[in-house]
């Protein structure tokens, strides 16, 4: 036998989902984020004697990468002028030198800018 709803439908989340629809008590709910995203708050609600759920809900925000320091003899450019998940940052190198290394890195999900930054070497 199905146990009767204890605890209101719990809302949905930006750039998320929710683990659990069970709304029984002593019922516990998980939100998670899409790649790229982070839980802000607390990733788990119970559903409580008093017909309510434990804690607040969450909120999944873009991981963004640190601000790329610029390059000796050369030029950085981000795409958009953002660091977000899946941004992408440019490398160029000033006359006489030449880029050793990649000419783009892009935000990973674990917030930091992929592969090695590469060098501008006198030529």
């Amino acid at each position: 036998k199905r146990r009767a709803p204890h605890c209101p439908p719990l809302p949905s989340i930006q750039h998320g989902s929710l683990a659990g629809s069970a709304r029984y008590k002593g019922a516990i709910a998980t939100y998670q984020c899409q790649e790229g995203y982070e839980i802000q708050g607390q990733n788990k609600r119970k559903c409580l004697r008093n017909k309510r759920w434990s804690g607040t809900t969450p909120k999944c925000a873009v991981v963004t990468c640190p601000q790329p320091l610029d390059i000796a003899h050369g030029e950085i450019e981000l795409e958009g002028g953002l660091t977000d998940f899946g941004a992408l940052l440019h490398y160029s190198c000033h006359l006489g030198h030449e880029l050793v290394g990649v000419t783009t890195r892009k935000c990973g999900k674990a917030g930091n800018w992929q592969g090695v930054e590469p060098e501008c070497i006198q030529v």
